[in-house]
């Protein structure tokens, strides 16, 4: 099961990230019951070889339903599904799919400037990054070098603006 590219349905068909993806398809399965209180969700290298996605994509669906209260992540254990429903969270007067939704559209042209930009340092920073995310087993710790990353990414792309921007929607998230 390919979710590096997926699609929803709707007036039309509409692009969804990976992680959107991947996280729709394990809300889904708790929301089912294939996943109950208190199982155990499979290793990440599981997840990662049956949905076709990569570690970071996987991390972020993880934290996002721990974010939504559906599991709990215990170091060196694994992932725990703690509740089988949720509700749209809030924060503030925005839900947290029109945050996401927000998300897609300032990261990806973020990206697109600090890709031009970038100095070899900003390239470096990243780089160290992603490897120390790599590394990362704790979901904590990973969530923060995660948020280091995207905020990198936007001072890469040497516009404040962008910095400031990221900075509201993921303290937000």
């Amino acid at each position: 099961m390919n979710l590096s590219d997926s699609r929803t349905g709707g007036a039309g068909p509409r692009r969804v990230s990976a992680m959107e993806a991947v996280l729709s398809h394990l809300r889904d399965a708790i929301e089912r019951g294939e996943y109950a209180i208190g199982d155990k969700l499979p290793s990440e290298a599981e997840l990662c070889r049956t949905l076709e996605v990569s570690r970071s994509v996987l991390r972020e669906a993880l934290r996002a339903l721990q974010t939504m209260g559906l599991t709990v992540s215990r170091t060196g254990k694994g992932t725990f599904v703690v509740a089988d429903a949720v509700g749209d969270p809030t924060f503030g007067d925005y839900t947290a799919g029109d945050l996401l939704e927000a998300r897609r559209h300032v990261e990806i042209p973020v990206a697109r400037y600090a890709a031009r930009r970038r100095t070899p340092e900003h390239l470096e920073l990243l780089r160290r990054l992603l490897d120390r995310m790599d590394r990362e087993t704790d979901t904590t710790a990973w969530a923060a070098l995660d948020t280091r990353f995207h905020l990198a990414v936007a001072e890469a792309a040497q516009n404040p603006v962008f910095r400031r921007v990221i900075e509201e929607i993921r303290d937000a998230l």
